[in-house]
C-alpha cells in the first residue's frame, strides 16, 4: 500500500491502468519517499516496441491513468526500463 498525502493507494490498481495503455508492455508501481506527500506513486515501465521513452510519453501515460482511475493516484514519476526483475516463476 502506498500512502500519499494521507490517501491509501493500491499499486495493482495503478499498474492495471498503465497496462491498459498500448504503449506499455509491462510495469511495476511503488511508493517513493516525498517530503511534501510522504510518498508518491512511481512507475517503472517497459515500453512496447518502437515507443520513445521521453517526457511526452510520461505525460501521455499520466493523462491516461488520470482518465482511467482517480485523479489523485496517477503516477507522479515514471522510469523507463528495458526489463523488470522477475522471480524464477516469472512474477515481477
Amino acid at each position: 500500500m502506498i500512502v500519499s498525502a494521507g490517501c491509501n493507494i493500491a499499486g495493482p490498481e495503478v499498474e492495471g491502468a498503465l497496462l491498459s495503455h498500448p504503449d506499455v508492455a509491462e510495469c511495476a508501481v511503488v511508493g517513493v519517499p516525498d517530503a511534501e506527500r510522504g510518498q508518491i506513486v512511481s512507475a517503472y515501465v517497459v515500453l512496447a516496441a518502437g515507443i520513445a521513452a521521453d517526457a511526452l510519453c510520461v505525460k501521455r501515460l499520466q493523462d491516461h491513468a488520470k482518465a482511467v482511475i482517480a485523479l489523485y493516484i496517477y503516477p507522479r514519476a515514471a522510469t523507463f526500463v528495458d526489463a523488470l526483475p522477475k522471480t524464477e516463476t516469472g512474477k515481477i
